[in-house]
Parts: C-alpha cells; sequence; structure tokens
C-alpha cells in the first residue's frame, strides 16, 4: 500500500492548516539563507569568460556563418522570390534564429546582407560582361531595374552608371 499524505485523497481545510502552520516563511529563510549565502561566496569564481576571449571564436563561427549564407544566396541569385524566409528555409533554420546569427555575425539585418551579396555580384558581372544595368538587375534577382538602382546606390554610394564610368576610367 502507497502512503497517502492526505488520507481521504482530497485535502480538506483542516489537513491544510495543519500543515502549513509547519511551514512558515521563518522556516524556510532560516533554513535556506546559509544556501543563499554559499552561492553568492562562489559566484565570482565561476563568472563568464572575458569577452576579449570569446572574440576570435566568434568571429571565426561568424565568418564561416555568413560565407555559408553568402553561397546560399549566390545559389539562389537569380530567384526574385528568394528573400529571407526562403534564405532561412534553405539554411534549415527559423528566420528569426537566421536574423540574430546574422546580427550578431555581421551586424546587418538580413534584407542587407542579401543586397550586399547581390550587388557585390552586380559589380563583378558588370565589370565583366557588357550586359545593361537592366540585364544585370535581373540577373541578380531583383525584379525591377529602379529598385536595382536604389538599392545599388545605398550600397555602393553610386548608381550602376557611375560605378561603371568610375571603374574604367581607373
Amino acid at each position: 500500500m502507497k502512503w497517502n499524505p492526505i488520507p481521504s485523497g482530497k485535502p480538506d481545510g483542516k489537513f491544510l492548516s495543519r500543515h502549513l502552520a509547519y511551514c512558515t516563511p521563518s522556516i524556510f529563510q532560516a533554513s535556506s539563507s546559509p544556501l543563499i549565502m554559499n552561492q553568492t561566496a562562489y559566484l565570482p569564481n565561476y563568472s563568464a569568460p572575458s569577452p576579449a576571449l570569446l572574440a576570435p571564436m566568434r568571429s571565426r563561427t561568424g565568418e564561416l556563418l555568413i560565407n555559408r549564407i553568402q553561397e546560399a544566396i549566390i545559389h539562389h541569385i537569380d530567384d526574385e522570390a528568394f528573400g529571407p524566409f526562403e534564405l532561412a528555409k534553405a539554411m534549415g533554420m527559423s528566420r528569426y534564429h537566421l536574423h540574430r546569427l546574422i546580427k550578431s555575425a555581421a551586424g546587418l539585418k538580413t534584407t542587407e546582407l542579401m543586397h550586399q551579396v547581390r550587388i557585390k555580384h552586380a559589380c563583378s558581372i558588370l565589370m565583366s560582361t557588357g550586359y545593361s544595368v537592366k540585364e544585370v538587375a535581373y540577373a541578380v534577382g531583383y525584379s525591377t531595374p529602379s529598385y536595382f538602382t536604389r538599392v545599388f546606390r545605398q550600397v555602393m554610394g553610386v548608381c550602376p552608371q557611375g560605378y561603371l564610368r568610375s571603374a574604367v576610367a581607373e
């Protein structure tokens, strides 16, 4: 037969009042205070490691993550519908988790990183081929050339035609 602290199976008022009388807050404070004091005494010994020690590990891990993300973006470079949701699916993680990793590794939002990768690829296409800006915009996954030009100007600081002129002049 199993021991049952409540004889009838249901707590009644008398049972609770009898047993709770022994559990006053002063008993809890008296019995737990040495434990808390011991815990706070050892706390400085087990503090978090120095950020300087973790920096090389984080930067290397972040670099590997960014390289994997860039490869995934370049693999789908001509797909207009390839956005943050599809990138997260390709990376095998949630969009929120991917965004947090990118933010901690590169300091950018997911869409900003995607724009940078696409625009850098567009720069290499513009320099190596004779394609027009419109053709390059479609080749790197932008649905409209005007949006491509706007993003190009945000990322590179100059419009695509100005980038071509400055590259040819050098």
